[in-house]
């Protein structure tokens, strides 16, 4: 059987888990080492960090040294030895159609392997405010992960015509 690049990129996707182990939102392995990479929004509320690579649940650290809540981005690591990293492409030239892949709770049960859907359409948008996209800002732990980016924060995005369900934010 030939693989295509969505079966690559299924071997390196993470679930993020809650503390109940349902699935949160998703991530991807970016290192074999077992670095990750998830959106800090998904990650800051809870009490600790557990993730579900192949069906297998690890506990993993934050690394504070590389993640930037500023920008949304959590870094985590797992213990694990050759992890499926996912390819990272540079393109010189623009986009313009993207695949959005992830783990949405609603289809989880029918797509336990993940879900992908086609967006095309990629443009540039408006600075986003970063705290506005925070679901919650009352932060009940004491870890390092648990806070919130500063009230200024605010970084250029791209819009993507695709619907973007929780568990599929975050995806590869």
């Amino acid at each position: 059987m030939i693989k295509s690049n969505l079966d690559y990129l299924q071997e390196s996707m993470v679930k993020i888990l809650n503390e109940k182990g349902d699935t949160l939102g998703s991530g991807f392995i970016i290192r074999e080492d077992g670095y990750l990479i998830t959106c800090h929004h998904v990650i800051y509320l809870l009490p600790s960090l557990r993730v579900n690579y192949q069906g297998k649940e690890y506990a993993s650290q934050w690394c504070q040294e590389y993640s930037n809540p500023e920008v949304d981005i959590a870094i985590l690591k797992i213990k694990i030895e050759n992890a499926k990293p996912v390819k990272i492409v540079n393109f010189q030239a623009g986009l313009n159609c993207v695949t959005v892949y992830g783990f949405p709770r609603e289809k989880e049960k029918n797509f336990p392997e993940g879900f992908d859907v086609n967006a095309d359409k990629i443009t540039v948008s408006a600075p986003l405010n970063l705290l506005s996209t925070y679901p919650n800002n009352k932060i009940e732990y004491k870890n390092p992960w648990n806070k919130l980016p500063d009230k200024s924060s605010n970084f250029l995005t791209h819009r993507i015509n695709a619907k973007v369900d929780r568990g599929k934010l975050n995806g590869a």
